[in-house]
């Protein structure tokens, strides 16, 4: 299995800070604890140290999107849409319980033995309005930017750009920070045709 943690360091003026995620970082255990999905991150065990929490967690094989289509280079149409309806399933179940995963990236998604493994469920939140703007800048939808409530519309618009890279090995509207994304959105994408 993998561990996944968090280190509250003694003295350290970042221990607050640490602290302050414990709740998510539970949340984010037994949300993964709960889902029992084929393409979904399984969770195993909880529990704690002196130094602070973890979690373990199954062990993925296999490269991430974004290690894929770097070295190959683009995907074909069918492979993508394998990728693609692997992904939509595991989104199916996290929508079905109102939850919005919010940091659908290739980064987060695994390739194991053909199949597409949806992980980090870190930023997840219940559809509605969100605590904050989370995931990765040029996956984020526009309702998240413009702090609108949230529900599982927000993760198939990442699933769209998601689909996009995997076609052509860039993203949409390529942004840096999360400020860069209104002043791209004003100019229409390159159709995948070019």
């Amino acid at each position: 299995p993998r561990v996944k943690r968090i280190i509250l360091p003694d003295g350290d003026p970042r221990r607050r800070a640490a602290a302050r995620a414990i709740p998510r970082f539970e949340r984010e255990f037994h949300t993964l604890a709960s889902l029992s999905h084929p393409r979904t991150v399984r969770a195993f065990d909880y529990g704690r140290t002196d130094v602070g929490p973890y979690y373990a967690m199954e062990l993925l094989e296999g490269e991430d999107l974004r290690e894929v289509v770097r070295s190959r280079g683009p995907l074909g149409a069918g492979e993508t849409c394998r990728i693609v309806r692997d992904i939509a399933s595991a989104l199916a179940l996290v929508h079905a319980r109102g939850l919005v995963h919010r940091d659908l990236s290739p980064r987060n998604v695994r390739l194991v033995d053909g199949c597409a493994v949806l992980f980090d469920f870190g930023v997840l939140v219940n559809a509605g309005a969100a605590p904050n703007v989370a995931g990765t800048p040029s996956y984020v939808a526009p309702e998240m930017v413009h702090r609108q409530p949230i529900d599982g519309r927000t993760d198939l618009y990442s699933l769209g750009v998601l689909t996009y890279f995997a076609l052509t090995g860039v993203v949409p509207f390529p942004a840096r920070r999360l400020s860069d994304l209104a002043a791209l959105w004003a100019h229409p994408a390159r159709p995948l045709s070019e």
